[in-house]
């Protein structure tokens, strides 16, 4: 039942909602953003309370009160409606400003903001199926090239979530196997440790040791100049009284206290190893 004090509002709350819009929505509807622009939209609709408008649960009313079948009396209308369209027309505007001109052309016409919602998802989220067996192409081509391992995961779930929003599920277990199948040979150790795991790691458990054997092999350039530096200190020693170079056998070993079943030969006249 409608009250006084509906029937006395002039302007919807949902209004004041357009001004922090440009703080919430950070981004315009077009063909490349859909699944974050819905996110973002959706996230902000919900948790004012009006998602109902858009997605059917809040419908609207009857036009009139002697609506009977088709026959409506439009000069009649309803307290109900009245309300209704109060609330309705500010997200109608709501939802233009977070639209491109590509997207917004699709909405022209419109006279409900669940029209404009459902166009623009048919417009934006109905791919066909060449769409979808490019996009899982997509998704199987995606390499570990010089980027971090965090753009890597990050490029992949972007590919996953494309599938999403037009209903292609992609398992985890599958995520997980191409992830670990694109990595290059320096990552064969994650590799050979999850293959021999009877189940599969979490996708977070994953990223963990990735990032750890990424800041480890990140860390071996560091030690190849202090393996020089040992080298050419044990050298020194090469020297006779007379100032005449001769060659000496270097263990390897030694110099990290482990076995000396390993050396080279060093000349410092020509400055070689043999």
């Amino acid at each position: 039942m409608v009250t006084s004090a509906q029937l006395a509002l002039t302007q919807s709350p949902i209004s004041s909602l357009i001004l922090s819009l440009g703080n919430t929505v950070m981004v315009k509807l077009d063909d490349s953003n859909y699944v974050t622009w819905k996110f973002q939209l959706a996230l902000l609709l919900d948790g004012n309370g009006i998602l109902g408008f858009i997605d059917g649960s809040i419908p609207c009313p009857i036009t009139s009160e002697s609506e009977i079948g088709t026959v409506v009396n439009d000069t009649a209308m309803s307290d109900a409606f009245k309300i209704w369209k109060i609330h309705d027309k500010p997200l109608m505007t709501l939802i233009t400003t977070t639209l491109s001109t590509t997207a917004l052309s699709c909405v022209i016409g419109c006279t409900s903001s669940e029209q404009m919602w459902t166009n623009l998802c048919e417009r934006f989220a109905n791919m066909t199926r060449t769409n979808i067996v490019q996009l899982k192409i997509d998704l199987q081509n995606i390499t570990k090239g010089p980027e971090s391992i965090d753009d890597y995961l990050q490029r992949i779930k972007d590919a996953r979530d494309k599938l999403a929003i037009i209903g292609v599920v992609i398992s985890d277990e599958d995520i997980i196997i191409d992830a670990l199948r694109e990595l290059p040979h320096k990552y064969n150790t994650i590799k050979y440790v999850n293959r021999g795991r009877e189940n599969l790691v979490f996708l977070s458990e994953l990223r963990s040791q990735l990032k750890a054997e990424e800041t480890t092999l990140d860390d071996v350039p560091k030690q190849v100049p202090l393996l020089s530096d040992m080298v050419a200190h044990t050298s020194n020693s090469v020297y006779d009284a007379g100032g005449i170079s001769s060659t000496k056998s270097i263990s390897i070993g030694s110099l990290f206290g482990g076995p000396s079943n390993s050396s080279v030969s060093y000349s410092p006249v020509l400055n070689t190893y043999q």
